[in-house]
């Protein structure tokens, strides 16, 4: 049709990312839910954030606790409200997420687990928040911080292999010959590494395959540091999921060490809290 053109390729790398997820909300409020993804996100919803006196912020993983910490620091009033029993759930075992939420409180942080958004109401200038435990709560704002889908709409449409993202191989390789994925889009052993040090182990490896020299990914053991100064945490290694057979957890007056170990008795991931961050990196070449 007009306007289309054909482009001849002999590779081709989708690198189409990922978009916000915001869960299915009732309400004639729903349209007022601001998102913070990228740059264009930050300008859309800058001014409305630093007018708001207070904030809903939906989502208690790793983005949405951060937020809520910098959004209590900036002088808001802020409600963290997470689907899960805790906060975190998929990275923290449940007694770090606990001293976690009491972290959060003690910085006048109204927390909300396990429950989920009934409806949001604009009444005037106010959104009326109706949640699962009949709890309303009322702000100026409400940001969605509720995880990441991968855009592999296009990849379906051309008949290649997807599930949570586009299903790629140890050289970012698709269902389809000569085809690659990279970034927020890819799923690499059944991940999708939404995090900026995978993509550019990845890119880089990818780079040498696409000019000739076959090169596989090996993504090392990645460490994530939580960006609450107050209340620092580091993670490493596998934190969550079926490889998990136990923790253990050394509790310290200045910290936590807690250490994740597989079925095989062999430790695959830590988190390390407060003063015991410094124990991260160790920890981390223990894990290597």
């Amino acid at each position: 049709s007009a306007g289309e053109h054909n482009l001849p390729y002999t590779k081709l790398v989708f690198a189409t990312g990922a978009t916000p997820f915001i869960p299915p909300i009732k309400g004639s409020g729903a349209k007022s839910l601001l998102t913070l993804n990228n740059l264009d996100d930050f300008v859309n919803c800058q001014q409305q954030v630093e007018k708001a006196e207070s904030v809903l912020v939906i989502g208690g993983r790793l983005i949405g606790v951060e937020l809520a910490l910098d959004l209590s620091n900036a002088g808001k009033k802020v409600t963290l409200m997470e689907p899960a029993s805790q906060l975190m759930a998929n990275q923290l075992p449940e007694y770090v997420s606990h001293k976690l939420k009491q972290h959060l409180e003690m910085q006048a942080i109204n927390i909300i687990t396990g429950c989920s958004l009934n409806s949001l109401e604009k009444h005037e200038n106010k959104l009326h928040a109706f949640i699962e435990n009949n709890s309303n709560v009322i702000v100026d704002e409400v940001l969605v911080c509720a995880g990441l889908r991968s855009n592999i709409a296009l990849a379906q449409q051309s008949n290649i292999e997807a599930s949570r993202g586009i299903c790629v191989d140890d050289y970012m390789q698709t269902s389809v010959k000569n085809i690659y994925a990279l970034g927020d889009c890819a799923e690499l052993n059944g991940q999708v590494r939404a995090y900026l040090q995978p993509t550019l182990i990845s890119a880089n490896a990818l780079a040498k395959t696409l000019v000739g020299e076959k090169t596989k990914v090996a993504l090392p053991n990645m460490m994530v540091k939580v960006k609450t100064p107050s209340y620092p945490i580091q993670i490493g290694g596998i934190t969550s999921g079926d490889s998990i057979s136990r923790w253990t957890l050394d509790f310290q007056s200045h910290g936590i060490i807690a250490k994740a170990y597989g079925k095989q008795e062999n430790m695959v991931g830590f988190v390390v809290t407060n003063q015991q961050a410094t124990q991260a990196f160790p920890l981390l070449r223990e894990l290597q």
